[in-house]
């Protein structure tokens, strides 16, 4: 019987906030699936989306994973230099509009200000804990919230077909 080897993904992202949140997706769908890509969330301490590209490339040359992907805020894209290295080294940027709180809303069902600041705004309106605060993920967004949402969130869409076989 030959030994099935599973896909790596490398996941690089702003924050600690963005890397719970794909720890979060990550129990949720691929629990008790031995075959499930193994996805590793990289947070890059901020300091925009060039860095997220730079700290996700860095990376990538010490684990060489099988999928390169960066998950960039849209409020600060990376510049056009960066952005044409992420293509020629097939990274798979997933932009989120204005950033991570804009998709949490969009996931709730809630409407989506323009920038983050306004959605981190509205955001604690839902709830006033920092979303990395024990039990906020799987309170606000259990499987089959995610399920239905990912119909008309394409971003969430993007980040649940990384844990797809």
């Amino acid at each position: 019987m030959s030994k099935q080897v599973r896909k790596t993904v490398l996941l690089c992202c702003e924050g600690k906030s963005d890397q719970l949140f794909i720890v979060h997706l990550k129990t949720t769908y691929t629990a008790g699936r031995p075959s499930a890509p193994r996805v590793k969330a990289k947070p890059a301490g901020g300091k925009g989306s060039n860095n997220v590209i730079s700290t996700l490339l860095g990376e990538a040359r010490c684990s060489q994973p099988d999928k390169l992907v960066a998950l960039l805020d849209g409020d600060f894209p990376p510049s056009v230099a960066k952005k044409r290295e992420a293509d020629r080294k097939r990274v798979q940027c997933i932009v989120l509009m204005p950033c991570l709180e804009g998709l949490f809303l969009k996931i709730l069902g809630h409407s989506v200000p323009s920038t983050s600041q306004e959605c981190k705004d509205r955001l604690r309106r839902v709830d006033n804990r920092d979303p990395f605060a024990p039990g906020f993920y799987s309170q606000h967004f259990p499987k089959a919230l995610l399920d239905h949402a990912r119909n008309n969130v394409d971003e969430l869409n993007q980040l649940l077909m990384l844990f797809d076989d």
